[in-house]
């Protein structure tokens, strides 16, 4: 099954089969009874407990509803580089420009930022977010060039 589509008390099953129990408990300083709650489906158990990701979940939610996008983005960014992954958003970059070339050009400053701070050895956090306001002037360039392509 693939895992991208399990429920939040499926994937802290799945969690307690990866790292055990005892692990789990040291993480979310809780007991295992509550953990144990935060593993029943809510469909079929009435003793059961909202699950901690679930949680987050709905904070990142409620941050992106009132304005708050930057920091739900920056929180998932913070939890998944950890495991080696980057997070970017799932509807399509809006192109600032109506010409494919025009949006070419407007990738080259981001890049030059991006170089200059490797250059200058600025800290890692700022380099990852020029990277990203970079990817994301690409992403808007591919955008535009799908919508001239028709696809």
């Amino acid at each position: 099954m693939p895992k991208n589509n399990l429920q939040p008390w499926e994937l802290m099953i799945d969690a307690k089969s990866v790292l055990g129990m005892g692990l789990l408990k040291k993480i979310f300083q809780v007991g295992e009874k509550q953990l144990y709650r935060q593993m029943r489906n809510p469909d079929l158990e009435g003793d059961n407990a909202r699950p901690v990701i679930d949680r987050v979940r709905v904070l990142l939610q409620n941050l992106h509803e009132v304005g708050g996008t930057d920091t739900a983005q920056a929180i998932l960014q913070f939890m998944a580089l950890p495991a080696g992954f980057t997070c970017v958003p799932v509807e399509q970059a809006k192109p600032t420009c109506d010409d494919v070339r025009a949006e070419c050009l407007e990738d080259y400053p981001t890049l030059v930022q991006l170089h200059e701070a490797i250059r200058d050895g600025q800290d890692m956090r700022a380099v990852r977010a020029l990277l990203d306001k970079h990817v994301d002037e690409v992403r808007q360039t591919v955008t535009l060039y799908e919508q001239e392509q028709g696809e």
